[in-house]
């Protein structure tokens, strides 16, 4: 599972827990985070008045982001995530090559 901020940025307070073992670490390093970035983010960017605990779901990682140009034409900047390691939930890389566009071109563009 993974736990993290509700509002959250850059990866900050997000923790990957794959046994009991990680709970007590992930909780420890989340209230670190989340003491770390309250001088640095404001509330409305990381927020620490709710975490979420979600299922961690296997498989690819893609930032996307689209606009609608003059014409009403959607236009999509995808990005595929690099991590270092399986408990790697850090934003260090991101990249876009036509191959990162184009796995996941039609689901995009059916959204």
């Amino acid at each position: 599972m993974v736990i993290k901020p509700n509002i959250g940025y850059s990866s900050v307070g997000v923790h990957k827990v794959k046994n009991e073992q990680d709970w007590d670490i992930a909780v420890s390093h989340l209230k670190d985070d989340l003491l770390h970035s309250d001088g640095l983010y404001d509330s409305t960017v990381v927020g620490s008045q709710t975490v979420l605990i979600e299922e961690w779901i296997q498989g690819e990682e893609y930032a996307i982001d689209g606009y609608f140009n003059q014409d009403g034409e959607p236009i999509i900047n995808a990005f595929k995530r690099l991590f270092k390691d399986d408990y790697d939930t850090s934003d260090r890389i991101y990249y876009t090559s036509k191959i990162a566009v184009n796995e996941i071109y039609d689901d995009a563009y059916s959204l």
